[in-house]
């Protein structure tokens, strides 16, 4: 239940820090983390950087932008750091410029009813699917015209390599390995944490040229 993981949260958090002071070593996932530590007092001779592992034989290479549809795909945890309430206003105003437009959100979580309420609050339910989780998802990101990602905050990411390893272009807020892996403009489009307009034209933009979105994700690629 959702009472249960922010019990398992509040406890983590509690004892995190003391716990990661005391470590000999300690490995993370990208440097944005490696960073933060470092600037939070960790001598950074005890952190290194292992990123997640991701089979590239696991997924489906379809290469061409042109043939996909108008199609927004995000693949989430349905919780409060992935900032899925913020996705459905942004596509409040996608519709609103682009009204061929659909948005299908993969996942499952504690916020699955609320953010069904609040789909119908919006108007939005011929634009927007809930279809929950999905062990196979080469099919959505076949399908897809473009990824997106709002969460507040990530570790990794893995989304944005699977994305890529299926040449889905990216738009997504500035988390996890963006910036990192995925250079701004050149492999993605980054957006600061919570900046609608910029999702909203970022997002317009790659669905309405798919050149632009065909070289943004062979960069990725």
């Amino acid at each position: 239940s959702s009472d249960v993981c922010s019990s398992d949260l509040r406890i983590r958090v509690f004892f995190g820090p003391s716990i990661i002071k005391s470590a000999d070593s300690i490995r993370v996932v990208s440097d944005r983390l490696k960073e933060s530590l470092v600037k939070s007092g960790i001598d950074k001779k005890k952190v290194f950087t292992l990123p997640i592992f991701i089979g590239k034989e696991e997924y489906d290479e379809f290469q061409d932008i042109a043939r996909k549809e108008n199609t927004i795909l995000a693949v989430s945890r349905l919780s409060e750091e992935k900032n899925l309430f913020f996705l459905i206003d942004v596509m409040n105003k996608v519709v609103d410029i682009k009204q061929d437009t659909r948005l299908v959100i993969v996942g499952d979580g504690p916020l699955r009813i609320s953010l069904e309420q609040y789909i119908k609050e919006k108007r939005l339910d011929q634009y927007v699917d809930l279809v929950g989780w999905k062990n196979d998802l080469n099919k959505w990101y076949r399908e897809a015209g473009l990824l997106v990602h709002t969460s507040k905050y990530e570790g990794y990411g893995m989304v944005f390599v699977e994305a890529a390893l299926q040449h889905v272009p990216i738009v997504s807020s500035d988390v996890g390995i963006m910036g990192e892996v995925f250079t701004s403009e050149r492999a993605a489009k980054i957006c600061p944490v919570g900046d609608k307009e910029c999702f909203v034209n970022n997002i317009v933009e790659v669905l309405d040229n798919k050149k632009e979105a065909q070289r943004m994700s062979d960069e990725a690629y």
